[in-house]
C-alpha cells in the first residue's frame, strides 16, 4: 500500500531538514536510498521530471527509496503541477518527505496530498516585521549601486535572511507588511530569497564576497 507523502512545516528550515532526515531513517535503514534534493537550486520542472523517474525504481538495498525534498516552496508552480499524480500515487517502495515554511507557502493541491505535519512556530517566526529592519533596507538601498558594492564589508547576510522570511511569512499569512514591501510580490521576495541563500551559500564556499553580492544586486535589483 502506498504511504502518503509527508510535508513538514513550522519551526525553521534547520530543524524541519533534521525532522525530516530522522524520519527518512525510519523508512531507509540505507543511506545510499535516500535522496536528498534542494529546491532553493534545484526547483524546476526537469528536477521533478527525475525524480518522478527515480521513483519507478527499485531500492538497491533498503526496503524503500526516500526522496526529501527541502525548501520546497521554491518548486516553481508548473514543477509542483508535475508532481501531484506521483504525491496522489506515490509508488509503494517509495516514501516522499517535503520541508516548507507553512503549508500555504505552496499549491492546496499539493499540500492536500500530503500529511501535514506542524512542528510549531519558532522565535523567528513569531517575529513580525519591525522598523529596525526597514532602516536595515534602507541603509543600503538608499546608497548608490557602487556604494553598496564598497560596503560590502557591513554586508550582514543572516540578517538579510531572516528579514525576507519575515516578509515572506506576512505575504503568505496575508499578516500585511509595511510599505517599504507591500508592493512585492510573493513570488518576487521568494525569488529574491532564494537568491540570498545561493550568494550566501557561495560564500560559505570562501567564493570572493565582492563578486557574490556583485551578481546578488545585479540581478535583483527590485527596490530601485
Amino acid at each position: 500500500m502506498a504511504a502518503i507523502p509527508i510535508l513538514l512545516v513550522g519551526k525553521n528550515q534547520e530543524i524541519r531538514e533534521a525532522q525530516a532526515k530522522t524520519l527518512a531513517k525510519e523508512f531507509s535503514e540505507d543511506p545510499f536510498d535516500t535522496h536528498v534534493i534542494n529546491a532553493i537550486s534545484n526547483g524546476g520542472i526537469d528536477t521533478i521530471r527525475e525524480i518522478i523517474e527515480m521513483t519507478t525504481r527499485r531500492p538497491f538495498r533498503a526496503s524503500y527509496s526516500t526522496f526529501i525534498i527541502n525548501n520546497a516552496q521554491y518548486l516553481t508552480t508548473e514543477a509542483q503541477n508535475a508532481f501531484l499524480k506521483t504525491l496522489e500515487e506515490p509508488p509503494p517502495h517509495t516514501r516522499i518527505i517535503l520541508t516548507a515554511i507553512t503549508k500555504h507557502s505552496m499549491l492546496s493541491t499539493i499540500f492536500s496530498r500530503c500529511e501535514v505535519i506542524d512542528l510549531g512556530s519558532g522565535i523567528e517566526d513569531l517575529e513580525s516585521i519591525t522598523n529596525n529592519d526597514i532602516i536595515f533596507f534602507n541603509r543600503y538601498f538608499d546608497k548608490s549601486f557602487f556604494e553598496q558594492i564598497n560596503n560590502i564589508s557591513a554586508f550582514d547576510l543572516d540578517t538579510w535572511i531572516k528579514v525576507w522570511r519575515k516578509v515572506l511569512r506576512a505575504k503568505i499569512l496575508d499578516q500585511g507588511a509595511s510599505k517599504t514591501f507591500s508592493k512585492l510580490k510573493t513570488v518576487e521576495i521568494k525569488n529574491y530569497l532564494k537568491e540570498i541563500l545561493l550568494v550566501k551559500a557561495a560564500m560559505d564556499k570562501k567564493v570572493n564576497q565582492k563578486l557574490a553580492f556583485l551578481k546578488l544586486m545585479s540581478d535583483l535589483l527590485i527596490f530601485n
